[in-house]
Parts: C-alpha cells; structure tokens; sequence
C-alpha cells in the first residue's frame, strides 16, 4: 500500500485506479504527485495509469505505474534559476549603462562651465568644478562594463 499526495496543497491523492474506472474514454491518466513511503520519506513521482484491454476491447485489468521525477525537477529548478541570473544580469548591465550616460551629462556640463567662465579673482577660483571632472571620471570608470 502506498500514500501519495499533492505536491502543493500536502492533501492526500484520491487514488488514480478508481478514477481512472471512472473516466469516459479509459486511455489512461497521468499526473505528478508525492509519494510518502512508510519510513515518511517523500519522493516527487509521475503517476500512469492505464487500463489493460483484451482483444475485443474490453478492460480486463489496470496498469499502475510510478516514475521518480526527482532530476527532472532539479533540472527544471536550475534553469529557472539561471534564467533569474540572466535577468539578473540584463538589469545590472542596463543599471550601468544608464549610470554612465548620466555621468557623461555631468562631464559635459563641467567641461562646457570651465570653457564658458569668465576669469575671476583667485579667491572665486577655489569653488570651480575643478576637481569634479575627476570624480566622475573616476565613478564612469567604477560603473563601465
């Protein structure tokens, strides 16, 4: 005897034999469910189910099978988790981009204030945006690809 369960909700599986017994065209069912063994360890399983006919198309039995689907979801997991990282990725690369292009706004207006100022007093001098330039330069380096 066996126990099987649904993966999201935990409730227990209606068993597929009388369901399947039940169903109009008797081709067969298939599902993916849990099944918990008797030392309660579980196992994610696809669950076939097909009826045994005779030569005149009668069912003259049922056939139950159970295939464990353990890798087929690690396979599926991990490639939804690469396809997260991609994404990932696109949206620090486009962050970056963006990053840069507002930088290069800001070098140009520098560049365009220091070409344009009239010559002022040294005093006036200190408060130029002499030492921007480089930082910029420096944050343009630090965002680049």
């Amino acid at each position: 005897m066996f126990q099987n369960v649904d993966p999201d909700t935990r409730k227990r599986c209606v068993n597929a034999i009388p369901a399947l017994a039940g169903s109009c065209d008797g081709s067969g069912t298939r599902r993916s469910t849990v099944l918990v063994a008797r030392d309660l360890t579980e196992r994610p399983i696809e669950e076939c189910a097909a009826p045994l006919r005779d030569g005149a198309g009668r069912t003259i039995g049922m056939m139950l099978a159970f295939r464990d689907i353990s890798d087929a979801l690690r396979v599926q997991e991990e490639r939804a988790r690469a396809g997260r990282l991609a994404s990932l990725g696109l949206l620090a690369g486009g962050i970056a981009h963006d990053f840069n292009n507002i930088l290069m706004a800001i070098m140009g207006n520098i560049s365009m204030a220091r070409a344009t100022r009239p010559s002022r007093p040294p005093a006036r001098r200190r408060r130029s945006p002499r030492r921007s330039r480089p930082a910029c330069a420096r944050g343009r380096s630090r965002g680049s690809c």
